[in-house]
């Protein structure tokens, strides 16, 4: 949709940004859609359950799509992540954050969502040998620190 052919069109990028209230992109890094999923992924849903009695008890925009606030901009969420727009799952490898739940009129009337975790580093496979010399030249380090922290407190 913001581009050129395979590039990014900053005007095309700030033309959509200026009508969704973000900031304006100054480079083709700032208008990176990685970027912009990775940032979606990591604040939306948070954001969402942080005011979800509000949003929920909020009236929906549209009424024929959801039938609250919450379900509303949980409904645009999945829509804007998921593959038919940004692709994010597809981009960051990472499922849907936010599940919808639909009646039989066709609307959205809830959400499960769930939080962006970082993920952790992986832990070293091999064991960590120390051997006493460091040990007792951390000590050393440690009473000589100790010791000129105590002479500046004099």
């Amino acid at each position: 949709m913001a581009r050129i052919g395979v590039q990014v069109s900053l005007p095309k990028v700030n033309a959509y940004r200026a009508g969704a209230g973000h900031p304006m992109a100054v480079t083709p890094k700032d208008a990176d859609v990685t970027s912009f999923c990775r940032n979606m992924l990591i604040y939306q849903p948070s954001r969402m359950l942080r005011n979800i009695n509000a949003l929920y008890n909020a009236p929906s925009p549209t009424p024929a799509v959801a039938t609250s606030l919450l379900g509303f901009l949980a409904n645009r969420f999945v829509n804007a992540f998921g593959l038919a727009n940004l692709g994010c799952t597809s981009l960051l490898q990472v499922p849907q954050p936010i599940n919808l739940t639909i009646n039989g009129a066709g609307q959205v009337t809830g959400a499960v969502i769930m939080p962006y975790v970082a993920p952790r580093p992986p832990v070293a496979s091999f064991p960590v040998v120390r051997n006493a010399a460091s040990g007792l030249q951390f000590n050393f380090f440690l009473v000589v620190a100790l010791v000129l922290l105590a002479f500046a407190r004099m």
